[in-house]
């Protein structure tokens, strides 16, 4: 499997850590919760068999997950894959002041992950 989804699949953390901000009359704070995220996560992967699921994400490995790359949308009578709609490019980041490390330049370092997720995704779809 391919290294790079590792560093851009999602855990139960990083949505915990994201709803942290809502106020409470937006997102309850039951729903903040690493156990119900956990479980919400869970029961919509897309391998569970349950009349329920929604099959919304892939489990790349226990805790970690990405959006279904088989998920599409449908805009103006059109489906769309979902990847093709966030373009995962815009939803990278950059760093405005690239630091030095292992890699000569850190930006060229995830444009290379970005670069392979999207490999990555094709082979999946």
């Amino acid at each position: 499997m391919c290294r790079v989804i590792f560093c851009r699949s999602s855990t139960s953390g990083d949505f915990v850590e994201a709803l942290a901000h809502f106020p409470e009359y937006i997102v309850p704070n039951r729903r903040k919760k690493r156990a119900y995220i956990s479980s919400i996560l869970s029961k919509n992967e897309v391998g569970r068999d349950d009349k329920y699921n929604r099959r919304l994400f892939l489990r790349i490995k226990r805790g970690h997950y990405i959006v279904n790359p088989e998920l599409s949308l449908r805009v103006d009578d059109e489906w769309q894959n979902i990847y093709d709609l966030l373009q995962v490019d815009m939803v990278s980041f950059t760093y405005t002041q690239p630091t030095r490390s292992y890699y000569s330049d850190t930006n060229e370092h995830f444009a290379s992950q970005i670069l392979a997720f999207k490999n990555y995704l094709q082979t999946l779809r």
